[in-house]
């Protein structure tokens, strides 16, 4: 929102972001209090439904009421999730777990494909899950060194630098 704000200064942004945040959790804030419309609806969820071996039910059962949400609220709606959780240093002495967190990773980007597919919403591609068995995620070396988990600024440089491209191919007017 920060780079987004500095570049587009005409262009009103809220930031309704949550550390911790799930599909689940975004969807009842939005229910809570439904944001006035906008002309684009940025969304980046999913991360946590991941770590949190959340049900792959539920994200989808609610990835499909957040996008129904967001169309009510803006006519384009972009829905992103931070990457291939698997991939994360924390994981690297761990491969039995980081398998089964890149397998979820695939699987969830699947559900948000689709549903984007079904309301009309742009996923962000960050990166192409067919170019090798291992991702080839273009996040994976811009963790914080602290944690291992979290992305750094320069990862969400990245991620808006993409979502630009995106706003661009899709001819979105800022």
């Amino acid at each position: 929102a920060g780079l987004m704000g500095q570049n587009f200064p005409r262009v009103s942004i809220r930031n309704r972001a949550q550390n911790g945040s799930t599909v689940r959790g975004l969807y009842e804030r939005l229910e809570e209090n439904l944001p006035e419309r906008s002309d684009l609806f940025i969304i980046f969820i999913g991360t946590n439904d991941i770590f949190q071996m959340r049900s792959l039910e539920e994200v989808q059962w609610y990835i499909h009421l957040v996008l129904e949400r967001a169309r009510e609220i803006a006519p384009h709606v972009i829905l992103g999730q931070g990457g291939d959780v698997g991939s994360a240093p924390a994981f690297r002495n761990y491969p039995d777990i980081a398998r089964i967190m890149t397998e979820r990773t695939r699987v969830v980007q699947d559900i948000f494909r689709k549903a984007c597919g079904r309301y009309g919403a742009h996923f962000l591609e960050l990166f192409d899950w067919s170019r090798s068995d291992e991702c080839t995620d273009l996040i994976h070396d811009l963790f914080h060194p602290e944690d291992g988990v979290h992305p750094s600024a320069r990862c969400y440089r990245e991620v808006y630098a993409r979502t630009l491209q995106l706003v661009e191919r899709t001819g979105i007017c800022l």
